[in-house]
């Protein structure tokens, strides 16, 4: 497959007024700026570029599609964030997540969860707890106690 996201981008009134926002929430780097679509170089969020693009109406109804952060510190980035210009809309939890609902300046939504273990991680934790469990070497098998081993290096 060749395909990679390049931009993620919001449809708003203000490109460069929205771009400030997000470039002060994550970091980023002005890229281009032709007035009516803005690019902020974010690297380190895994995608290419945020990107800004003017429209002539509204933002109308809840988004369909929506970035979601995680933090070491939730309720701080969250404090953050709302001084930078975001509204958090609503708070929610369920079993091993929790999470605030923000909009930036132009109402777009987006979440930001507290950074916990991911899922992979919380499920080795779970199989080195269980009953029976037994390591070999670097790599276990515990669910079939069959024993999983590196192939030999091959030698000169």
């Amino acid at each position: 497959m060749s395909l990679f996201v390049r931009h993620v981008t919001f449809d708003c009134a203000e490109p460069r007024r929205l771009a400030a926002f997000w470039r002060q929430a994550t970091g980023g780097d002005i890229g281009e700026d032709w007035d009516e679509f803005v690019t902020l170089r974010t690297p380190g969020l895994g995608v290419e570029h945020l990107a800004f693009g003017r429209v002539g109406e509204a933002k109308a109804g809840k988004n369909r599609v929506h970035l979601d952060f995680a933090a070491d510190d939730r309720a701080a980035e969250v404090t953050r964030l709302q001084r930078l210009g975001a509204a958090v809309l609503a708070e929610h939890e369920g079993p091993g997540l929790a999470w605030t609902v923000l909009a930036d300046p132009e109402g777009n939504e987006f979440c930001v969860a507290e950074r916990g273990p991911t899922r992979q991680q919380e499920a080795d934790a779970v199989v080195r707890r269980a009953p029976g469990h037994r390591r070999h070497g670097s790599l276990s098998e515990p669910l079939t106690g069959r024993q999983v081993r590196r192939a030999p290096a091959a030698r000169p």
